[in-house]
């Protein structure tokens, strides 16, 4: 695939894949008349590489979960929190 479609499957920006291109991360991939061709076992791999890392929509999809889990149990702190303190004024 070239890199543009790996872009569009590990969604991120073409220059993202260039720049991965340019690091090694796609190891077969070869370059034909000026067009990369990445074969789909470099990108799925690197995919699962950018999802660990938070990159890519599976990785944002994770991350989002991530802060709502930790956002709601933020929330139930506070609440934990405030009945404590509103304890404490009904004895003062």
């Amino acid at each position: 695939m070239t890199a543009l479609e790996a872009a569009r499957q590990l969604g991120v920006h073409k220059n993202s894949v260039m720049r991965l291109l340019r690091q090694g991360r796609f190891p077969n991939a070869v370059k034909v008349g000026g067009v990369w061709n990445i074969p789909d076992a470099d990108v799925k791999a690197c995919a699962k590489q950018l999802t660990a890392r938070g990159y890519g929509k599976e990785g944002r999809a994770n991350i989002a979960a991530r802060l709502q889990d930790a956002a709601a149990k933020l929330q139930n702190k506070a609440a934990r929190v405030q009945a404590e303190l509103d304890k404490l004024k009904g004895q003062g």
